[in-house]
């Protein structure tokens, strides 16, 4: 089994392409996919308490595997989706990502020291030029607890994607959301420290 899982067996392996979907008794039943969170051996000792907003477009709020197909057409496949919208499920899997590595702590309380937000702004694969790619991008930005220090990284990782069954085209955009995570993991840890020395220089100064 591939290494993210599957929630649902479909009964027909045929996957068809579909720009919109109606489900009614008839339809055909539907196959779920998650995103693994990355696995990190090497743990960081005291991890930083943060918050964390996530946001992303209209199209991609949502549970479609999008595959755009130039000229502004975009299909999704129809016996197929994410376990849920991919905003609330690139949430839960980076967060997973950041506790396990102790690189993070999530909050919802006074105690963060700053803010990660993450705006999705691709997350589909191109079959534009005819070769499929699974391409996920983000901008990330750091902002300390006091909004002083802010800083952004645009992050960006493809992956081929095979079109002939919703598994490939999920596990493919699995394999360049990880990419993107690990990513994203090494930049904030960088942030945070960087964010720690401009303070601690400007606290000496004062």
């Amino acid at each position: 089994m591939s290494s993210f899982f599957r929630l649902a067996v479909l009964l027909s392996m045929t996957v068809m392409l579909s720009a919109c979907l109606s489900l009614g008794p008839d339809s055909k039943p539907v196959t779920l996919f998650r995103l693994d969170p990355v696995v990190s051996e090497a743990r960081v000792e005291q991890p930083t308490p943060l918050k964390l907003s996530i946001s992303s477009g209209s199209l991609l709020n949502s549970q479609r595997l999008w595959v755009y197909q130039g000229d502004g057409k975009v299909a999704g496949f129809a016996e197929a989706r994410w376990a849920m919208p991919l905003p609330e499920m690139f949430r839960q899997t980076l967060i997973s990502s950041l506790e396990q590595s102790g690189t993070a702590i999530v909050l919802e309380s006074p105690a963060q020291v700053g803010t990660l937000r993450v705006a999705i702004r691709d997350f589909q694969v191109d079959n534009a030029a005819g070769a499929a790619q699974a391409v996920v991008a983000i901008k990330a930005t750091w902002i300390d607890l006091d909004g002083e220090n802010i800083q952004h990284r645009l992050i960006r990782a493809s992956e081929s994607a095979n079109l002939s069954s919703a598994e490939s085209v999920a596990g493919a955009m699995n394999s360049a959301n990880q990419s993107v995570l690990k990513e994203l993991r090494q930049w904030l840890l960088q942030a945070v420290e960087s964010a720690s020395e401009t303070n601690a220089d400007s606290g000496q100064r004062q």
